[in-house]
């Protein structure tokens, strides 16, 4: 039975231009190419990295941008999420 998606929301800040922005990511729980299960990020309907390791800022390019999230949905059983690389 497959377990439907948790939703995260993540709220964003650039410490370079003082943009902020938030994204709702939907997060899925798939098998890597070893069996092991591992979370994957959805933005828009589109795989995406893990909005912990994204970081750049839309308006300056800028990578120092500070990451915090607020839960929306259920939590996954068993730990921290990781990214997936596609």
């Amino acid at each position: 039975m497959e377990e439907a998606p948790i939703r995260e929301s993540y709220s964003f800040l650039c410490q370079a231009c003082g943009h902020g922005w938030q994204e709702v990511y939907e997060i899925r729980r798939v098998h890597d190419s070893r069996g092991l299960i591992q979370s994957a990020f959805f933005l828009n309907g589109r795989r995406t990295p893990s909005p912990l390791t994204q970081g750049r800022c839309a308006v300056c390019a800028s990578a120092r941008v500070l990451v915090t999230q607020r839960t929306r949905g259920r939590r996954p059983r068993g730990g921290a999420m990781m990214e997936v690389s596609p």
